[in-house]
């Protein structure tokens, strides 16, 4: 048996398993923000993530409302999308567990509820995600 084979396979094996672990193993941020508790606060039932210089990935978006017509979210001030929809005056659970919504670099996002012009409303929105370096 030759033992140049069995060095470089052996070497071509530990290079592999190596780039295989550091790809795993990719710096990873996770982060989880939430609206203001203070109805009073120009925050409440808002949850604005930016991305900065990093990549985000927003995987999870929990919200309760009452009194609310609906939850939104929007990127860059574009078209707001709707996340979850409500009838009016009604009592909104919503939970996007799997959404995995990615901000590029400089991307903004806003996740608010849609409230009706008639009376008080109960607000909250958490949000949990990554950055990954």
């Amino acid at each position: 048996m030759k033992k140049q084979p069995v060095i470089i396979n052996s070497i071509a094996a530990l290079f592999f398993f190596t780039s295989a672990v550091m790809a795993q193993t990719s710096k990873k941020i996770y982060f989880n923000n939430s609206s203001a508790l203070d109805a009073t606060d120009k925050n409440y039932g808002v949850v604005r993530v930016e991305a900065g210089v990093h990549t985000v990935i927003i995987g999870t978006i929990m919200a309760s409302g009452e009194n609310v017509k609906g939850l939104n979210i929007q990127i860059n001030n574009g078209f707001p999308f709707k996340l979850a929809p409500a009838q009016n005056g009604a009592i909104l659970n919503y939970v996007g567990s799997t959404l995995n919504i990615v901000l590029q670099p400089g991307d903004k996002a806003k996740i608010d509820f849609i409230i009706p012009p008639k009376g008080p409303s109960a607000r909250q929105v958490y949000v949990a995600g990554e950055i990954i370096d």
